[in-house]
């Protein structure tokens, strides 16, 4: 490398280490498009970031989030109604009710969700006088400081309280006629008026949801369960069960009409799920498989041949896949139950469609029932084998006939498969698989029967089903209160303060995000938070013509006192080895003398220089 090449590097690399992005910050809902102005020229989306557990603290006198009052919003006093938060208080002799969440003014007073002073959760409808319509608490009680999840039901004549998804008593004896006013705001943190005996809420609330229909106990429990502040199950995995799908019911509960597969089919594409399959799951918990917001896994068990007549024609319509689970001894054959069942050639021609093929066993006995461990390998390995000699896949997934199955059997089973599932739960008690879920035996299926209606099937696969008002209190640092519900009212922070217990996390491109031409598009939902602050180049492009300008003067004035650091250090050296040898010699003080001249010289023009520009 000859000097010039030399010289040109060094302020390259000079350069390259004083010019630093600046950028623009702001807060954007998460899992949407974030696109740059159009007057930003040149642009790099960079330090994406979510902070977690964030809630909005009140100071119990007049501190709260007021939702903008609107016609809208009126199902809060007509028909049925669930309203649930999470509340972090001190419980201890309270002298008043605290309001959690309100509805109420002088001379229409609606409902309100509250701590009582008896430390339970208490749920309110008023009448048109202003007193009780209906009310009910919990039997539990909030007995030491935390964060507790409060929740009121009224299903149309009864109404129901819950602390931390135990339900109390609940009352049918109504007083007067409901009041349907609807002339005051919704509140968190208390009412537009508190009544004798309430005060605004002195604590911390979080996550507010208010649906417009009544919800089972089950879905208050999940819920809970599902929130960063209760088990932390984070995103809902349904896995749906059917067996048959035939023209008409039979008197076999197992048997779903073709009417009625066809309207809960229409109802996913409807409302945005996904179908994935077992393998993508399980890519999922290993960080290898990007999971849709909504997903559902839809199964099949036993592989009937209704399932290739009836249900992948539907299916196909929307895109949908499945994942059929295969009796290797059953398929293409007639048993005994007159049931016919799918041919390996219809299998085949699912897989190609992009269908997961599992093994069901070889028979319709429980492995539960078989004699020792070395009948069970046998099942294990003879029904694997059956699959990879008559299909072009090795089956990932076992599903245990009849559900029957113990930690034993679970243990065995990893040894041969990746997965292994069979639990079906009750359908008044459902359960759902979700990221930290066990996949040697703990992957919950609900299984859809003839008489699965389609409000319970909405309620199964979809936690924001009614959802109208949806309040997670993520913003961080905004004088709003964003709706992530059906309705988009937003909220505005009267005094109350942002809060987090959490920290901040940054999100990877690539995996957390991708930026498609001028936009960022988020993802990855399993992460609990709904908003995000990103920083990008955002400079039009006279800002950035004058900003390179200002960032050439001042490289320039810092290359030139770099320079002069260099010279000193060489002026130094070159007079300390004549000073170590004790030899003078006339040109190696003349080349020392002038280096540290040549440096305060250039020092002296670099800071002026640098005043000129910062000035």
């Amino acid at each position: 490398m000859n000097r010039k090449s030399f010289v040109f590097v060094l302020l390259a690399v000079l350069m390259a280490s004083i010019v630093q992005a600046e950028y623009v910050y702001k807060i954007v809902p998460y899992n949407t498009g974030v696109g740059l102005p159009v007057s930003d020229q040149a642009y790099t989306f960079d330090n994406v970031t979510y902070r977690n557990s964030t809630y909005m603290t009140f100071d119990g006198l007049n501190d709260n989030i007021t939702i903008t009052n609107a016609a809208a919003l009126n199902f809060t006093n007509k028909g049925s109604l669930s309203v649930l938060a999470w509340g972090l208080f001190t419980p201890y002799k309270l002298a008043s009710d605290y309001i959690i969440v309100g509805r109420g003014k002088t001379n229409d007073q609606e409902f309100h969700l509250a701590l009582s002073r008896t430390n339970m959760s208490n749920f309110t409808i008023y009448n048109t006088a202003g007193t009780r319509y209906l009310q009910a608490a919990s039997t539990a009680k909030a007995v030491r400081s935390g964060w507790y999840h409060y929740a009121g039901v009224y299903n149309g004549t009864g109404i129901y309280a819950y602390l931390n998804g135990a339900r109390g008593a609940g009352s049918t004896a109504a007083s007067g006629n409901r009041e349907t006013e609807g002339g005051a705001a919704i509140r968190i943190g208390g009412k537009e008026v508190i009544t004798t005996g309430q005060r605004p809420f002195n604590g911390s609330i979080d996550e507010v949801k208010i649906y417009n229909r009544s919800m089972d106990a089950w879905e208050v429990k999940t819920i809970m369960n599902e929130s960063v502040h209760g088990k932390n199950l984070g995103l809902r995995i349904p896995i749906l069960t059917y067996q048959r799908i035939n023209a008409q019911f039979r008197k076999n509960n197992y048997t779903v009409s073709n009417a009625n597969f066809s309207a809960q089919m229409a109802y996913l594409a409807a409302n945005g799920f996904t179908a994935i399959s077992y393998e993508d799951y399980y890519l999922w918990t290993q960080g290898l498989y990007r999971m849709p917001e909504k997903p559902v896994i839809i199964s099949f068990d036993s592989g009937y041949a209704g399932v290739y007549v009836n249900a992948s024609p539907v299916m196909s319509l929307y895109g949908f896949t499945g994942t059929v689970s295969i009796v290797s001894t059953f398929a293409g054959v007639y048993p005994p139950t007159g049931a016919t069942y799918m041919t390996y050639a219809n299998l085949n021609a699912l897989e190609a469609q992009g269908w997961e093929l599992a093994s069901g066993g070889q028979n319709s006995t429980a492995l539960t029932s078989l004699p020792n461990a070395a009948s069970r390998a046998l099942a294990f390995s003879k029904s694997k084998n059956y699959i990879i000699g008559n299909t072009s896949i090795t089956p990932l997934l076992f599903v245990y006939m009849l559900d029957k199955h113990n930690t034993t059997i679970d243990a065995e089973c990893a040894t041969y498969y990746t997965m292994c599932t069979g639990v079906t739960k009750d359908r008044l008690d459902p359960a759902f698989t979700y990221y930290s879920s066990d996949i040697t035996g703990g992957l919950n299926r609900v299984a859809i029967y003839n008489d699965t209606t389609l409000e319970n099937f909405k309620r199964y696969v979809n936690p924001d089903y009614g959802l109208v008002l949806e309040y997670n209190l993520d913003e961080a640092n905004l004088t709003t209160a964003h709706s992530t519900g059906l309705l988009s009212n937003a909220g505005t922070v009267n005094g109350a303060v942002w809060t987090s217990s959490g920290s901040n996390r940054t999100l990877l491109p690539g995996y957390d995000w991708t930026v498609t031409g001028p936009t960022l598009i988020a993802y990855n939902p399993n992460l609990e938070y709904n908003w995000m602050r990103i920083g990008y180049h955002a400079k039009t492009g006279s800002e950035y013509a004058n900003e390179a300008a200002t960032l050439t003067a001042e490289g320039l004035s810092k290359v030139i006192i770099g320079i002069a650091s260099i010279l000193t250090i060489l002026g130094l050296a070159v007079l300390g080895g004549l000073f170590a040898t004790k030899k003078i010699d006339m040109n190696v003080l003349i080349v020392g003398g002038l280096a540290l001249v040549g440096a305060l010289l250039m020092a002296v023009v670099g800071v002026i220089f640098m005043m000129g520009v910062t000035g």
